[in-house]
């Protein structure tokens, strides 16, 4: 059984709160060439509200993390969220992605495994 992150909150958003609509939905893992600055993640807002993430954070199975900056997830779209590199980091050997928001709560986590990194350039779909 997976450890819970330290320094987060556990628990979900209540349901029909635009934050409950934020989804991780693929990822870049094992990008051709030198994964460090070139991974990333996409997430999905499946409500019918913007929503801000600025001081979002996306974290690691090892709690290393990247804080988003003022960007918006506009209702029923897409975005990608490139990694720094320098904060989470994404093992081609398998992991966790978990997003948190500005209070810390987990909003979305997902995992993944050496096979489905295996393949240099190809996104890990949800």
């Amino acid at each position: 059984m997976a450890k819970p992150l330290p320094g987060f909150k556990p628990g979900l958003p209540p349901a029909g709160t635009p934050a409950a609509n934020v989804h991780i939905v693929a990822a870049m893992v094992n990008p051709a060439g030198s994964d460090p600055g070139n991974e990333f993640v996409m997430l999905l807002n499946t409500g019918t509200i913007d929503v801000n993430l600025k001081g979002w954070q996306v974290a690691d199975n090892q709690n290393k993390r990247d804080t988003l900056g003022n960007l918006t997830v506009h209702a029923g779209e897409t975005i990608k969220i490139k990694l720094s590199g320098n904060g989470a980091q994404l093992p081609n050997s398998g992991g966790n992605i978990t997003l948190l928001n500005k209070d810390g709560i987990k909003i979305s986590g997902v995992s993944y495994t050496k096979t489905d990194a295996a393949t240099e350039g190809v996104l890990v779909k949800f």
